[in-house]
C-alpha cells in the first residue's frame, strides 16, 4: 500500500519524477504517493544522468553502451569521469573526462546533444563507445539527426541505429 510523503522541490527549476516522468514546478512542497518498494526520487530539469549496463562488479564488462538520460531544461552540462576501476593509477593521472552538453539550438524547438572527445587516457580505455540517449520532457520530434545524418524512427524496443518514441513517458530514445 503506497504511503504519502511530503517532498520539497527547490525553486528556480522544474523537477522530473524519476520513475514516472511526471514534471513538477520547483519552489513548492508536494504530497507525493510513494509505493513501498521505492523511495521518492526527483531529477532536476537540465540534468544528464549516465547509466552503465548492469554489472556485478566494476570491471565485469566494458561500459558499452553508455545510456545518457537527459532531462530537458535550460540546458545541461556534464563531464563523465572514467578510470580503469580497479587500480590506483588514477592517482598518477590515468583517467579520462568526456564533456557532454545538451542545449537548445538557435532554431525554436531544436536541441543539440554534443559528446566531446575524451580528455586523458588510462589502461583498458574503450577506443569507441555506443550511446543510448533518452531525452525526457520534450514533445515527439519531427526528425532526429546524428552528425548531420537523419536517423530512422524505429519501433519501441527495436535494436539498431535510430530513434523511437516512448509516448507514455514523453521520451525519445
Amino acid at each position: 500500500k503506497p504511503s504519502l510523503k511530503q517532498v520539497f522541490l527547490p525553486g528556480g527549476v522544474d523537477w522530473f519524477d524519476y520513475f514516472t516522468g511526471d514534471l513538477y514546478a520547483g519552489g513548492q512542497t508536494i504530497t507525493h504517493e510513494c509505493p513501498m518498494e521505492r523511495m521518492p526520487l526527483f531529477v532536476r530539469a537540465g540534468s544528464i544522468l549516465p547509466m552503465a549496463p548492469r554489472m556485478d562488479y566494476s570491471d565485469q564488462k566494458p561500459v558499452d553502451p553508455l545510456t545518457l538520460d537527459v532531462y530537458a531544461g535550460k540546458g545541461a552540462k556534464f563531464r563523465l569521469y572514467e578510470d580503469d576501476g580497479t587500480s590506483l593509477e588514477y592517482r598518477q593521472g590515468a583517467s579520462a573526462w568526456t564533456p557532454i552538453t545538451f542545449d537548445a539550438a538557435s532554431e525554436q524547438g531544436n536541441y543539440v546533444l554534443t559528446v566531446g572527445p575524451a580528455e586523458g587516457r588510462f589502461e583498458g580505455q574503450l577506443k569507441s563507445r555506443r550511446y543510448v540517449v533518452r531525452v525526457h520532457g520534450l514533445l515527439k520530434p519531427k526528425a532526429v539527426q546524428l552528425g548531420g545524418k537523419s536517423l530512422a524512427e524505429l519501433a519501441e524496443g527495436a535494436g539498431g541505429e535510430g530513434w523511437s518514441w516512448d509516448a507514455p513517458r514523453h521520451c525519445r530514445r
